[in-house]
């Protein structure tokens, strides 16, 4: 949330000063005064003076009523809101008061009185007016973010017509609700002034001084690990000397939250020096970022599985990232460690350059299937040592762009089909894979991915959209020459209390000499879920997925914090439409301080499939 303060503003306004000059009725005659007595004569009583009396009542008839002074507005106009001195009725002051006022509101006027000439045949009324300049040019001062003639189509103040100050007063509020709805929410206007022509007393120019509110300081609050530096990296539109826009600013507390490093970001503006500017404050709450964690688990790939994992989100402060990982899994009597390191600098240069460096090892189980009876064609190992690093850099708010460099070793150990096979009486058998491939893969990926979601983690609206481009070179030293393309989109649609329903197309294909371990794989949490890993393996594949996810808090409201899940799955590997691989399902989802945690569960021809995934798979 974020709460707004404006600073103390003091609006020049334009009165108008109202004459009202009393009705003239004719003077009474005063008595004339006493003749003094002489001093040797008594002095007589004298008689209390005469009070004067109103005139007649057919004096106060009104007999016409007339304007006068009035140049380019119409009597007719003015005549049409004079509606309580009448012809024929009795002229009294309320009734002339209300009159003026009703040609006061017409706006068009500086100056509105009222004279009364009595006639024999009663009172003749005339309204005598001073109409406001004609106005020959419309001036805008201070307006940059918004385009002057925008404002001045906004204040809807004609040229060349006599200047009606009820329309000012209306343009003057439409044109901060303009600045408003883009988010200028400190925006006003700050002064309106007619300025006279010299030597035409009639024509004047009138001015509009537009204070925009401008961002005098940005200041952090809640900084303890994290270095100031580090956190203003993410502050990208919010700039001192630039306008406070509302909307800009909650754009930039998204980043800072979506970070990691914080687990709440607020802000509001305070009064800066300048009565027209602002300083910028953001609240933060720092989260833990550096964890060390291990635990036992069990994977269809790798077995019984153990593992050591140290990551810390904000390494140093400067919001860098690096972790360690050692695995240990046991599977069919076979031991396999596992490692990698990975470290991400997210700011390499002043374009928000990240670097991310990563080495690893890794052993998996794999399975190969006979494409047309579905049975078990072999189990090997999949053994991969190697690094990649990648450059990413922001396009613009929604879309980043990245280049992956990237060398891996691979080494197929091909296993027994049946691994509780006795080898004493016979041997077991242990085909390998149809393409074995052992070998290095050098390559350079390309890639960009627009987020358009309204929530990372939780979203409801809005889509994501993936487009990847990977070229294996024998000329940098790679065994195999490839290239593979692929296309993810993303699309969620919101329905009642939170919950959404989500839409994906996946689309991949490959050509040239492509090995096994490269090739695009049907099968697991990622495609088509009611499949085991490695189910169909090609040069080309095709997924579609539709999943309704909603809080289980709308069932039981204890459940509130775990997320429900119904999916249907449908894809083929290779791309086949007329033989899709199709499963449906239902999971459960749980945020925790390393992420999500889903649990699908799926149906399908072969059977129940579980899967246990950190993340969404999409």
């Amino acid at each position: 949330m974020i709460r707004t303060c404006r600073p103390r503003v003091l609006v020049a306004m334009l009165f108008l000063l109202v004459h009202l000059t009393p009705a003239r009725y004719p003077a009474q005659a005063q008595p004339a005064s006493p003749t003094p007595a002489q001093p040797t004569q008594p002095a007589p009583t004298q008689p209390p003076p005469a009070q004067p009396t109103p005139p007649p009542a057919e004096q106060r008839r009104v007999i016409a009523v007339e304007v006068r002074g009035n140049r380019r507005v119409s009597a007719d106009q003015i005549m049409a809101v004079v509606t309580r001195t009448r012809v024929g009725e009795t002229l009294t002051e309320d009734l002339l008061r209300e009159d003026i006022r009703a040609i006061n509101n017409l706006g068009l006027f500086a100056d509105v009185t009222a004279r009364t000439m009595v006639e024999a045949e009663g009172v003749r009324v005339i309204f005598v007016v001073t109409e406001n300049p004609v106005i020959t040019e419309v001036v805008v001062e201070g307006a940059t973010v918004v385009p002057v003639e925008d404002v001045q189509k906004t204040l809807n103040i004609p040229q060349g017509e006599v200047l009606n100050i009820v329309r000012l007063r209306e343009g003057t509020r439409a044109v901060q609700k303009l600045y408003e709805d883009r988010g200028y929410v400190l925006a006003r206007v700050a002064d309106t002034a007619i300025v006279p022509l010299e030597g035409r007393p009639d024509e004047a120019r009138l001015r509009l001084r537009i204070a925009e509110g401008t961002i005098e300081d940005i200041r952090f609050s809640g900084l303890r690990r994290t270095r100031l530096a580090t956190a203003m990296r993410h502050v990208q539109e919010t700039v001192k000397g630039r306008v406070f826009n509302l909307n800009a600013l909650n754009r930039d507390l998204q980043r800072l939250f979506d970070t990691g490093l914080f687990d709440s970001v607020r802000a509001r503006p305070e009064p800066g020096a300048d009565p027209d500017s602002a300083v910028v404050v953001i609240e933060v709450a720092e989260a833990r970022t550096a964890q060390i964690g291990g635990g036992v688990g069990y994977s269809t790939t790798e077995g019984i599985l153990g593992f050591v994992e140290y990551r810390d989100r904000n390494w140093r402060g400067l919001g860098q990232t690096f972790a360690a990982t050692i695995e240990r899994s046991i599977q069919s009597g076979q031991q396999r460690t596992n490692y990698e390191l990975s470290f991400t600098e997210p700011f390499l240069d002043s374009l928000r350059t990240s670097l991310t460096l990563s080495l690893f090892s890794r052993t998996s189980l794999e399975f190969e299937y006979d494409v047309n009876t579905g049975v078990l064609a072999s189990r090997f190992e999949l053994q991969r040592a190697g690094s990649a690093f990648t450059f990413s850099r922001p396009l613009d708010p929604l879309t980043t762009g990245a280049v992956r460099f990237r060398s891996e070793l691979t080494d197929i150990v091909p296993l027994q089909l049946d691994p509780t096979c006795n080898p004493t009486p016979g041997p077991c058998p242990s085909p390998a894979p149809s393409i074995l491939s052992d070998g290095r893969v050098v390559s350079v990926a390309l890639s960009a991915s627009r987020d358009a979601r309204n929530d990372r983690l939780r979203p409801t609206r809005g889509d994501r959209t993936t487009l990847s481009a990977e070229f294996a070179l024998t000329g940098l030293g790679s065994d195999f020459g490839f290239t593979k393309y692929a296309a993810d989109y993303q699309r969620f649609f919101p329905a009642w209390r939170q919950s959404a329903f989500v839409a994906r197309l996946f689309v991949g294909a490959a050509s040239g000499n492509l090995p096994l371990q490269e090739q695009f794989v049907l099968g697991g949490p990622g495609t088509v879920r009611a499949f085991p890993v490695g189910w169909a393996r090609a040069d080309s594949i095709v997924v579609a997925t539709l999943e309704y996810r909603f809080s289980l808090g709308t069932i039981i409201r204890a459940l509130g914090d775990l997320q429900g899940i119904l999916f249907v799955d449908a894809g083929s590997a290779p791309i086949q439409p007329t033989d899709p691989k199709v499963g449906y399902g239902f999971g459960v989802a749980i945020n925790t301080p390393v992420g999500p945690i889903r649990v699908d569960l799926a149906f399908g021809p072969r059977g129940q499939q579980t899967w246990v995934s950190l993340g969404a798979p999409f």
